[in-house]
């Protein structure tokens, strides 16, 4: 039997993917840097499976429907005398019908460089990011999964209550005094 899902079809037992985790590569900078390694999947029959072999991920998540997303950075480009990354994030998606996304949160909003946070939301229809430059405040953006595109964001300053409710979602503590 098979599903359609995303206009490809796949078999119904199929296992789907329902943990995804980071495997740690060591690197240099990691003392300053957050640590980053490769993508693991772990599926409903339990076999897991590494998808990545760069080592520069992070915060690996699966989606309700069973798609996978990370935040990959660019470690190639590291101020080492500042001790920060000075590249830029990028969200990755996996769909469940094979599809691949690289959501850049920096091209779609003017300081959106780093992604702090993000998180599947309406069931996996969409992902919310909390991102930020070198300085200033949270940026907030939210994108359509199938798509990729960018559906609605905060690119300025707003007080807690007066964020979207998808913003809401993802705001960290200290926004919300």
């Amino acid at each position: 039997m098979e599903i359609k899902a995303g206009g490809a079809a796949i078999a119904a037992d199929r296992a789907l993917p329902t943990q995804a985790s980071i495997v740690i590569v060591p690197s240099e900078f990691d003392q300053f840097v957050t640590p980053t390694g490769n993508v693991r999947v772990t599926f409903s029959d339990t076999h897991t499976e590494v998808w990545t072999q760069s080592g520069d991920c992070r915060d690996a998540h699966v989606s309700p429907k069973g798609d996978v997303g990370w935040v990959r950075a660019e470690r190639t480009k590291v101020d080492r005398e500042n001790m920060r990354v000075s590249g830029r994030d990028f969200l990755d998606l996996r769909l469940l019908d094979g599809t691949a996304r690289e959501l850049s949160p920096l091209a779609d909003v003017p300081d959106a460089r780093f992604i702090e946070e993000w998180r599947f939301t309406n069931r996996g229809a969409t992902v919310v990011i909390r991102a930020h430059g070198y300085h200033g405040p949270a940026l907030y953006l939210k994108y359509a999964v199938p798509s990729g595109k960018l559906v609605d964001h905060v690119g300025t300053y707003r007080p807690f209550a007066e964020l979207p409710a998808w913003a809401k979602s993802i705001a960290d503590e200290s926004s919300k005094e």
